[in-house]
């Protein structure tokens, strides 16, 4: 027990000649009291206090959820690739019409009811946490920037399918507390490790998860909690360091330009860029195909595009036979005619 400075048991003490024992015995005390805390704190990894409103893990919750709900009333809720795509799905397609808008809607749309509530499950454990521990800015940018890369890496690995789900936030989210607490001596990164674990296995292992949009972006909340977390010991409720809130309003910022090339289209970018996307579109497709029809020997001409409204056909050349590949932009699909 802690005794004040004008407790009678210390005048006694005092007037008995004892002082410099009591001193001692207090020093001795406080410092067993805190040895305890310290021990308490990185072997049992609770943060102090609990979590609290999360605005903005709940924000973008309700955003997903209000995205869902008109996806499901509009096509059902089970959708097909086709009506994914034409919603925002992100897939060939958006490399081919610069629609990259849908590099942020995909995080938004969900296949069925199941793979909701399991984002929405990861997001608001994790999520709730994390913005306790880091602050409302480090958790805009975490989200900001995992679902860019969940939709840029989903279309780059991906490449047979319509990538769609708010997972790749999940994961930037889990990465971001990993690279916060790599030694999960806080809730937040026991929570983040624990899940860590099991949904990177899951993604190598369950049939139809999108490996890209998954890993694009755990590495988005990794660099993110890289960036804008300092190691630095603020104080007992922060044992791990604290938030560098220049560098997290920095990243936010940084990601302005894109939402505004994401919102502007293709008529933004110079001849060069966009010759680069026509030569990307062609050997995403070329990928897609070769696996499709279990052929290394697909060859695609890129300079023979002929581009319609909602088509792009492609001489092409299979196995050194003559052929075109048409490909549907509006809802990512494509067919393959060659010769006999």
């Amino acid at each position: 027990m802690r005794l004040r400075p004008q407790d009678p048991m210390r005048t006694k003490a005092t007037d008995s000649g004892v002082e410099d024992g009591w001193h001692g015995a207090r020093i001795g005390a406080e410092t067993r009291d805190r040895a305890r805390r310290a021990e308490t704190r990185i072997h049992t990894g609770i943060d102090i206090g609990e979590p609290g409103r999360a605005t903005v893990t709940i924000a973008f919750l309700a955003l997903t959820l209000a995205a869902t709900i008109i996806e499901f009333a509009t096509f059902g809720t089970s959708p097909t690739t086709s009506e994914l795509s034409r919603s925002g799905g992100a897939g060939v397609g958006v490399v081919a019409t610069g629609a990259w808008w849908k590099l942020l809607a995909s995080n938004l749309l969900h296949a069925n009811v199941l793979h909701v509530a399991m984002n929405a499950f990861v997001i608001y454990l994790t999520g709730r946490w994390l913005e306790h521990l880091a602050g409302r800015a480090i958790m805009v940018a975490t989200i900001l920037w995992s679902a860019i890369a969940a939709g840029v890496f989903g279309i780059l690995v991906d490449t047979p399918s319509v990538s769609i789900g708010a997972s790749g936030v999940a994961f930037g989210i889990v990465g971001c507390a990993i690279a916060i607490d790599p030694r999960a001596r806080t809730a937040t990164g026991l929570i983040a490790r624990q899940l860590g674990v099991v949904n990177v296995v899951i993604t190598f292992i369950a049939p139809g998860i999108s490996i890209g949009g998954h890993l694009g972006g755990l590495a988005a909340g990794l660099a993110v909690g890289a960036l804008a977390w300092s190691r630095t010991r603020r104080d007992d409720d922060h044992p791990v360091g604290r938030p560098r809130r220049a560098a997290a309003a920095t990243l936010v910022a940084a990601w302005i330009p894109f939402a505004a090339i994401a919102v502007a289209g293709p008529s933004v970018l110079p001849g060069d860029l966009a010759h680069a996307r026509g030569t990307l579109t062609a050997s995403l497709l070329e990928r897609q195909l070769s696996g499709a029809t279990l052929s290394s020997g697909l060859k695609i001409d890129t300079a023979s595009c002929t581009a319609t409204s909602d088509l792009l056909v492609y001489d092409c050349d299979l196995d050194g036979r003559r052929g075109t590949v048409t490909f549907s932009t509006r809802d990512d699909q494509w067919s393959l005619a060659t010769a006999r």
